[in-house]
Formats: C-alpha cells, structure tokens, sequence
C-alpha cells in the first residue's frame, strides 16, 4: 500500500524541498524567517511549536505567523496564518499555511460564524451588521494579499509540484510547475 509524499492543506501548489540533514532544515527555518521578517515587517513573529491539529503521519512544524488585528466598536478579529513545514510521508518536506481566527467581544452568533460564509451571519441591527461586514470584508482582503505574498516566498525557495495522477493505492505521480510542456 503506497500513499502520497505530501500533504497540503491549504497553500495553492505543493511547495516541496528535499532535505538532507538537520542542518538544511535550519537553514530552511533560517531563510523563511528571514524572508518572512523582511516580507511582513512587524506583522510577523517567529515561533517554534508542532501543528495542533495535523495528521500523525504528516508532522508540521509552525515556524512564524503573520497576523493582523481589525477591530471595531463591536469587538475584534485577530487573523493569523501560521507559516507550517510538513514533513513528507517518506521524504522531503513542503511548506503550507493555516489559518486562525479570534473573536473577541463578540455576540454569540459572530463567535459561531465561518469565515468562508458572509451570508450566515444576521443581525437585529443593520448597522452593527454593516460594521461586522466591513471588518470580514478587510480581513479576507488580508488575508488574500498575505497569502499570495507568502505563497511568493515558498516560490522563491521551494519547487513547487501539482499532483498529475493519484492511484487506487494511494501512490502519486507529481510533476514540477517550473516544468513546461509543449
């Protein structure tokens, strides 16, 4: 039984690296931290701690964040993207993000609102709905410009792969986007 290389979760591509030894994997924290503190100035902050909820046989490591704070009279979003190593299942690593949300202040159906669905939340007052919605509608315009920034870094630094065909066993074929076919 074969199963795929990588697990990518959210980043658009598989921004994948082979690694030697301990030593390119500190050189590889090294140079995303650099790139990323150069990149996000003081929307960044570097930490070393293993992704909560990853799976056990892709371990991920939280390298850095990037976030932001938008707050208005009603309370506040903190947006976080965690910049995440992932090791492969049998060798290398990719590089992936993921995405935290935290509300504070709040009413109960804002805590319980996806990100991804604008339309579920409904308020008694139209004008504290606006406000709510202006704030969702900067934090994805965030997180959109951050993301495509730090999917430019992983470009920079890692070959990044689309998956050409998975087969009943799991096993995968990748193929380099830096390839071209004519």
């Amino acid at each position: 039984m074969g199963t795929s290389n990588f697990y990518n979760e959210n980043a658009s591509k598989i921004y994948a690296m082979q690694l030697e030894d301990d030593l390119d994997y500190d050189f590889l924290v090294e140079d995303l931290t650099l790139l990323a503190m150069g990149k996000f100035k003081n929307d960044f902050e570097t930490c070393d701690k293993y992704e909560e909820n990853g799976l056990y046989s892709f371990p991920g490591n939280i390298i850095g964040r990037i976030y932001e704070n938008f707050e208005n009279e009603n309370g506040n979003i903190l947006v976080i993207v965690n910049i995440i190593i992932r090791s492969g299942y049998y060798s290398g690593v990719n590089l992936d993000y993921s995405i935290e949300l935290n509300y504070e202040n709040y009413n109960d159906r804002w805590e319980d609102m996806d990100l991804q669905d604008q339309e579920a939340f409904n308020c008694d007052d139209d004008f504290r709905k606006l406000k709510a919605l202006t704030i969702y509608k900067k934090s994805i315009a965030w997180l959109e410009k951050n993301i495509k920034a730090l999917e430019a870094i992983y470009q920079q630094i890692a070959t990044p792969l689309s998956v050409i065909a998975t087969f009943s066993n799991g096993e995968t074929i990748y193929k380099s986007e830096n390839q071209y076919i004519s």
